[in-house]
């Protein structure tokens, strides 16, 4: 990337094109980047917001930018308590899928695939990713549920995630079962997630989509 400081040159016209160049650089960028796919189940719009009850508190989720990650656009997602920011993940929809690429600063390899397009149920598909050492593997599977929550009353796609960590030896350090349902227009309106005797469930209270 080219600087405008570049020492001992006075001329005007060559200052203004090298900040030109400066300043276009990042938008030349953005242009080459993989951009968002419009779907029906994932919102993408800055300004986008989630409010979930579970567990006795308040998680407030939030599409607060987009950022390029690994050449494709995403939807930057900021999960709060309290007020209080407590991971961030960049999303990315693409025609075959909803991925997730990063989480915690973390860049996840390959993505995740935590929806696949087209929408049909009895569909399936299995993940395997590494994050900061860790191993995660999923089996995915597509189905229809009617889900009632504060928020309402809606017919949703439930996908059903059977997933397992390993260490870097290969050792399973910790299994779950990730049950979400995604609602047309809105995204996620519940999650349910039950592990070693443990349940924890979210579900919407509020939401509210941004415009393009």
């Amino acid at each position: 990337m080219h600087s405008p400081f570049t020492p001992r040159i006075c001329t005007r016209s060559i200052y203004a094109l090298v900040l030109l160049n400066f300043l276009l650089t990042p938008a030349l960028a953005q242009k080459k980047a993989e951009q968002l796919v419009p779907n029906e189940y994932y919102p993408y719009f800055v300004g986008t917001t989630w409010v979930y009850s579970g567990e006795g508190q308040e998680v407030t989720v939030t599409i607060s930018d987009h950022a390029v990650v690994e050449g494709k656009r995403c939807a930057v997602m900021e999960s709060a308590v309290g007020g209080n920011t407590m991971f961030v993940e960049h999303m990315h929809a693409a025609k075959d899928g909803v991925y997730r690429l990063k989480m915690a600063n973390e860049t996840i390899s390959p993505a995740w695939k935590i929806l696949q397009f087209p929408i049909k149920e009895g569909v399936s598909w299995d993940c395997k990713s590494e994050m900061e050492g860790v191993t995660a593997v999923a089996k995915n599977k597509l189905s229809k549920a009617k889900v009632k929550v504060a928020a309402g009353t809606f017919d949703t796609i439930q996908v059903t995630s059977d997933v397992e960590m390993k260490d870097a030896k290969g050792a399973t350090v910790h299994k779950m079962v990730l049950t979400s349902y995604m609602a047309k227009g809105v995204g996620m309106v519940k999650q349910v997630r039950e592990s070693t005797g443990e349940k924890t469930v979210l579900e919407l209270k509020q939401f509210k989509k941004a415009g393009k």
